[in-house]
């Protein structure tokens, strides 16, 4: 997964976020695991929401 300090977070590890989310984990266990901030998580996930996965 990222490895990034900063939370780098590709298209794979975000669309993993939001299904994992949908299926009722919550945000700030998902980003732990993926070792990224969950305001950073968040943000990208309303990102992509607004302008699709790029």
């Amino acid at each position: 997964m990222s490895r990034d300090p900063h939370g780098k977070l590709g298209n794979t590890e975000l669309a993993l976020a939001y299904e994992l989310h949908t299926a009722g984990y919550n945000w700030h266990h998902i980003a732990s695991g993926l070792g990224i901030s969950v305001h950073y998580l968040r943000a990208r996930i309303r990102q992509a929401e607004r302008q699709g996965l790029r």
